[in-house]
């Protein structure tokens, strides 16, 4: 009987001390729980300043490099417009839109570098210069032809309501300095998804400007066109 007395009160006691270990083992937890808790904090502090740092950061780079987007637009805008004031002989202008099929955009900046025209867009992607400038970078390198126009004004002096459009303008026609520009006297205009080369050919047979226009065609020929 005092063998068993013994034994339960040595389980009794080893229970105690587990007891106490445990109680001992929570408390320091509990005792932790704010120092841990700081350092939570602390560290999601760090992470949310980081964040914003590199939000703050991407935002500058954006705008940094939008604005150097659109200094490069408004730039060639002012140097083509001097150009084409300077310009006696008739101008060649090709207007189109980015929603064109890419294939289509290429192809005309390829053949407009050739025989000199200009190549037109009403407004920007999503109003953002940065986002204009990178598709027209992408589309003059994969196109090897030259940069496009940035000019909502030509599309409403020449009319222009559906694109491509093909125009070409007589020598010494006011269209490009004032509003006086009319259709069949200042400028011929071909509209539709068809190669330069075909636009250029039925306003030759056509149109007021054959003589530019028959010029224009042999210069593609030279540049080798189907």
């Amino acid at each position: 009987m005092k063998k068993y007395l013994f034994v339960i009160l040595l389980f009794t006691q080893s229970f105690a001390n587990a007891s106490d270990s445990y109680q001992s083992i929570a408390e320091k937890a509990r005792n932790n729980i704010p120092q841990q808790t700081a350092i939570y904090r602390q560290d999601a502090e760090k992470a949310l300043i980081a964040a914003e740092s590199l939000t703050k950061n991407y935002k500058n780079d954006a705008f940094i490099a939008e604005n150097q987007a659109k200094s490069i637009l408004i730039y060639n805008q002012q140097d083509n417009n001097k150009i084409n004031d300077k310009k006696k002989n008739p101008s060649i202008l090709i207007f189109i839109s980015f929603s064109m099929p890419e294939k289509s955009i290429e192809a005309y900046l390829r053949d407009a570098k050739k025989i000199h025209a200009s190549v037109v867009i009403r407004g920007l992607i999503d109003n953002s210069f940065q986002k204009t400038f990178q598709r027209i970078a992408m589309l003059v390198k994969s196109s090897g032809g030259d940069g496009v126009e940035l000019n909502p004004i030509w599309f409403k002096r020449f009319d222009i309501k559906t694109v491509p459009a093909v125009v070409v303008v007589v020598d010494g026609s006011p269209c490009f300095k004032n509003n006086t520009c009319q259709k069949d006297r200042d400028f011929d205009v071909m509209t539709g998804d068809i190669t330069l080369a075909s636009a250029l050919r039925i306003i030759r047979d056509r149109g007021i400007t054959k003589g530019i226009v028959q010029s224009a065609l042999e210069k593609l020929k030279e540049g080798g066109y189907a």
